[in-house]
């Protein structure tokens, strides 16, 4: 039900009126549209985006504030901006670009030769899987690969912006990485 405010709609209106109109407040306008069922195609794409939203979320949860990650982050956000929106940023452009670079993300940590080592720190920080029912070419985003991917991006932000992300272990090709770049990494993220 629409809420009237003043006499015969004379000063606005807010709500649904019906099956057919919305009256709202857009930039400071009072202005009525068609009433339309939102939609929620649940289509592969939507799946894919939505799949790596909640990773790359993720993974910003499991940066320490007072870690040598986000200290490396903090030297490069922009004025403006905050750190994990930067991160976020950097990851969706660099490292999860599209359900097409997810899933060879996947395929390259399940052949990883440390990928129990990944899913072993995986576990102890707590990291979950990410499953979206509907997802494309990404279905489940498992707690070690959440570690691989997160990883990645560390080398793929020392490829970008060099100085604080050159370091070890992101100055190590990932095919390369064993136990101890791995170990490197949980000291990169744990806050200190």
């Amino acid at each position: 039900m629409a809420k009237v405010i003043g006499p015969l709609h004379s000063l606005g209106a807010t709500g649904k009126f019906g099956d057919a109109m919305v009256f709202l407040t857009w930039k400071g306008r009072n202005v009525v549209r068609q009433w339309l069922i939102p939609a929620n195609p649940m289509s592969e794409d939507q799946g894919d985006v939505r799949a790596i939203l909640a990773s790359a979320g993720k993974l910003g949860k499991y940066i320490g504030t007072t870690s040598p990650l986000h200290d490396a982050l903090l030297d490069f956000t922009p004025s403006g901006q905050t750190w994990i929106s930067f991160f976020l940023k950097e990851i969706m452009k660099n490292t999860m670009v599209d359900g097409t670079t997810v899933a060879a993300l996947l395929v390259a940590y399940a052949a990883h030769g440390a990928k129990a080592d990944f899913d072993s720190e995986a576990a102890t920080l707590g990291i979950t899987q990410t499953f979206i029912t509907y997802a494309g070419l990404v279905d489940a985003i498992t707690p070690g690969a959440h570690l691989y991917i997160l990883a990645v991006c560390g080398i793929n932000l020392r490829a970008s912006y060099g100085g604080a992300f050159d370091v070890s272990p992101f100055d190590t090709a990932i095919g390369s990485w064993t136990a101890t770049e791995i170990g490197e990494l949980i000291t990169a993220i744990t806050s200190v």
